[in-house]
């Protein structure tokens, strides 16, 4: 039955941007109808008056089904005192006696697209499934509403925390809150939904094959212990296991499941800074990155599962300190040998089970042993008409017998029946068991794997096998045309690709299907083996040089990119090949040959900046120039000392920017190169701003004259934004704002995406100071939206600030406080920033503090610092339409 939509209702036009939506039904209206009969109509359309009366005022009606009704909100404030007024009105209606209308209500603020007249998109399917979660008489919001609303709810109204859900068909969980009030009735059943675990365990493209025992056991062991580790050697399935294991345990983790892969990491230094990126944690002047991450699992239920630990085990401890910190902390870890420390729980991942007594069973029952059964599921993947037959069935049986049903081995030689039948398979494990490439020392078990992977190995022709070793030089994979320039296939008389898809075929590789381009990397077994037959083989050295050469190419090509329209997939290049860029650097600090490395991680300054690795580059740079110098030449120490100047500047470091500053000048000077020497006077000029302003404006018009005469690259814009805020400083408002329009011009012209927004800021900043504060909102909003949508925290560091210091002189202290904790926080995180005080704006959380005394500030500092960026800009942003438009259109993208 459909309700017309009320002939006294709004006809104002839908609104756009960020709208908040309600949704409304009737609990119960089926059995409404069956008592009520011909009485229903005129209750619901009293029903349908009441909540108009309610809604009418401040909202639009969207459409009505049914005794369903939508209405649509500019703002989240407006929408929960509608709600709030409509159950009120509902509750002191008088019904018939006889009956009960209880409507339950929906809330959630998200994106007003329309099409065609009506609302497009999630975010109005995500209210009406909020909607259905909840009960007669309950108004149940989305944390999106509650980021707007909370501020300013109703007089004694209050938000109930209901924790995270998964709504029906929505793939993203849901935190949710119900609007109490005293008036009315607060007590209800649990929402109708299966309460949220978050988890980010790796997708697996092939089924899971026996060990329904382990998995059993494994689950007990976890009810009873915080540290259980898988251990056996390389290839026994422990990864697969663990995340099989960890899959099954998610509802009993109210916090989730999280996956924390370590098979790149050597240093035992970078296992908890490994760990704090799983959940964006870095660390800060004021803490340590081990402090960011205890304060963020604190009280939290959660399972990680630590992958690959043998090669950082002398970081044991610190998981020991890990576990007794976080006093909820449950961890599975897979490694090849125990961790040996207290609380700890072993379990040795057993090979599958083996068809013994193979000549006693049928066909039917050998399809049932766990290693025979894995063997098939993998040979079919290769060959699929492949099956069981009375011919074949024992020689497969055999196989998995000799290979100790270790699932690599297995995997390993079903992928040869694309070529052998199981007798030929057969005999060439005859042929290559008997001859292990492993030490008497080793496992049984290992030496029979290495075994395995040796004799894979030797079925390879003498130009696939030196391809197979020299491929692993690289570190988290490579692309063909690294392999062009590293391992030269041509000189081995292989295409390089055609030599890819053979290793592959062999399963000595396997694609990266986490990435669009062909990227090809090996299972960290297959790697291990890799490297030490090219150890063997004495051309590691080579190798190595051949692999920082094109990395250093690399960083140089993109060196040329980073500031221009092209940035973004430069960004993203540099992203997948982070892992061979610090092993680049890495080798080199361990062997004293630091230039080439000190180039590279000099010609990525910008990529530090732009995804916010600034405290990594710094260290590395610093790390490198802590190198003999009669090692490196004087332009290359003058582009590192720039490098690190140029962080530590971003940092807001200028103590230590200086002196690095001076003896860069002083090298470019001596090496004649202009442009090198208009960076360094910007960098004293910054760092000179607060101390002698007088002396900063020379420093930033010389370094203004040295850049155009070397042709205004780029670069003239970081100058012409200091001359602009040392006359913002100065109260020389109309100067500043020429300085920085020409600074913004120039960063425009250029595609300088990465810098673009400080001028834009700063321009706002100036209106600011002129009383304009419309002005300064929009361009502040402008500022959060780019850098919200290209991640770059910087930028959103900066308009946080900035829109904090713009809600104080609005009287809303609190807002304040909120936006500048979060500012805060994202800057421990980058190792310091800039501030908004070098323009002569005291700091906004300092003055936040004095309006608003220590309770009250406290909690602010807390909402800011423990809420998601993603509800910190929503909150920044709601206001005019403008910055609403301007969310709308930057919602944040990781991917950039």
């Amino acid at each position: 039955m459909s309700d017309p939509v009320d002939a006294t209702a709004s006809t104002t036009a839908l609104p756009t941007g960020t709208v908040t939506f309600v949704m409304t039904d009737i609990e119960g209206s089926t059995r409404l109808i069956q008592a009520l009969g011909d009485r229903y109509p005129q209750l619901l359309a009293e029903h349908y008056r009441l909540l108009r009366e309610a809604f009418g005022s401040a909202g639009v009606e969207v459409g009505s089904e049914g005794d369903a009704l939508f209405y649509a909100f500019t703002d989240a404030p407006s929408a929960v005192r509608a709600a709030l007024d409509a159950q009120r009105g509902l509750f002191e209606h008088r019904w018939p006696a006889d009956v009960v209308v209880r409507v339950r209500m929906g809330i959630h603020s998200g994106e007003g697209r329309l099409l065609s007249g009506d609302y497009v998109g999630l975010d109005a399917h995500r209210t009406a499934r909020i909607t259905a979660a909840g009960h007669g008489g309950q108004v149940v919001l989305s944390d999106a509403a509650r980021v707007l609303s909370e501020a300013s709810l109703p007089p004694g109204a209050t938000l109930r925390d209901l924790g995270e859900h998964r709504l029906k068909d929505l793939e993203r969980v849901e935190h949710l809150f119900q609007l109490v009030a005293p008036d009315l009735p607060a007590q209800f059943p649990p929402l109708r939904s299966v309460p949220g675990r978050p988890h980010n365990l790796p997708a697996q493209v092939t089924g899971f094959v026996g060990r329904a025992r382990e998995r059993q056991q494994l689950v007990d062991l976890l009810r009873s212990c915080r540290l259980l580790t898988l251990t056996g050697p390389g290839g026994t399935g422990k990864t697969r296991l663990a995340v099989e294991v960890a899959a099954g345990c998610v509802a009993a983790f109210g916090d989730g499941v999280h996956f924390v892969p370590l098979a790149t990491i050597t240093n035992p230094d970078l296992v908890i800074p490994s760990i704090a990126t799983t959940f964006n944690l870095r660390e800060g002047p004021a803490r340590s990155v081990f402090e960011a991450l205890i304060g963020h699992l604190g009280q939290r239920t959660m399972l990680l599962v630590l992958d690959n630990f043998e090669q950082i085990i002398d970081a044991a401890p610190v998981v020991g300190e890990l576990l007794a910190a976080a006093s909820q902390l449950t961890l599975l870890v897979t490694s090849r040998e125990p961790l040996g420390i207290a609380g700890e729980q072993e379990f040795p991942v057993p090979p599958l089970r083996l068809p013994n007594g193979s000549a006693r069973l049928g066909i039917e029952e050998l399809r049932g042993v766990e290693s025979v059964a894995l063997f098939l599921q993998r040979a079919r993947s290769v060959r699929p008409g492949f099956d069981l037959t009375p011919s074949n069935a024992a020689a497969v049986a055999e196989i998995c017998v000799r290979l100790d049903g270790l699932p690599l081995a297995l995997e390993l030689a079903a992928a040869r029946v694309r070529l052998f039948q199981p007798h030929e398979l057969l005999a060439h494990l005859d042929q290559r068991l008997s001859f292990l490439a492993g030490g008497r020392d080793r496992p049984e078990r290992q030496r029979t794997l290495r075994g395995a992977v040796d004799w894979s190995h030797e079925l390879l022709g003498e130009a696939e096998r030196a391809l197979f070793r020299r491929l692993s030089v690289f570190i988290g994979g490579c692309t063909p045309v690294a392999v062009e320039a590293v391992c030269q296939p041509g000189e081995l008389g292989l295409e390089a690709v055609d030599g890819l898809s053979s290793l592959a075929d062999k399963s000595l590789l396997h694609r990266d299907e986490t990435v669009g381009e062909l990227r090809m990397t090996m299972l960290e077994t297959i790697h291990e083996y890799a490297r030490e037959r090219l150890e063997a083989s004495g051309e590691k050295p080579e190798m190595a040089a051949r692999h920082t050469a094109f990395f250093l190419n690399l960083a140089e090509q993109a060196a040329e990119h980073l500031r221009g329209p092209d940035q973004r997939p430069w960004l993203n290049t540099l992203d997948r090949e982070l892992d061979n860029i610090r092993a680049v650097i890495r080798r080199a600090i361990d062997f004293g040959e630091p230039e080439p490395a000190l180039q590279m991680a000099a010609a990525l300054t910008q990529y530090w900046l732009a995804r916010s690795h600034t405290k990594e580059g710094r260290g590395y740079l610093e790390e490198l120039l802590a190198s003999p110098t009669q090692n490196m030449s004087s332009a290359s120490r003058a582009a590192g000392l720039e490098a690190v100047a140029d962080i530590a500047g971003w940092q807001g470091d200028y103590a230590t920017m200086r002196p690095l500053t001076e003896e860069a000048l002083a090298r470019y000077r001596e090496l004649g190169d202009a442009r090198g020497m208009a960076n360094q006077l910007g960098n004293l000029g910054y760092g000179a701003i607060t101390t002698d302003p007088q002396a900063a404006l020379d420093l930033f018009r010389e370094s203004i004259e040295a850049y155009r005469q070397a042709g205004s690259p780029p670069m003239i814009g970081g100058s012409l934004v200091g001359l602009g805020v040392v006359q913002m400083r100065l109260g020389r408002l109309p100067d500043a704002v020429s300085s920085l329009e020409e600074a913004e011009q120039h960063l425009r012209e250029a595609g300088a995406d990465d810098f673009h927004y400080v001028p834009i800021g700063m321009l706002g900043l100036v209106a600011r100071l002129q009383g304009d504060l419309a002005s300064a909102r929009r361009s502040y909003a402008e500022v959060l939206g780019r850098s919200h949508q290209a991640g770059r925290q910087l930028g959103i560091n900066m308009a946080l600030d900035l829109l904090a210091d713009l809600a104080l002189l609005e009287g809303q202290p609190e807002r304040a406080a909120v936006l500048a904790a979060a500012a805060a926080g994202l800057d421990e995180e980058l190792g310091g920033t800039p501030s908004i005080e070098l323009a002569g704006i005291p700091d906004p959380l300092t003055r936040a503090r004095a309006e608003l005394g220590n309770e009250r500030y406290e909690a602010a500092v807390n909402r800011g610092r423990t809420s998601h960026i993603d509800e910190i800009v929503r909150l920044a942003l709601a206001g005019t339409a403008d910055t609403r438009d301007t969310l709308a259109k930057a919602p944040y993208d990781a991917s950039t």
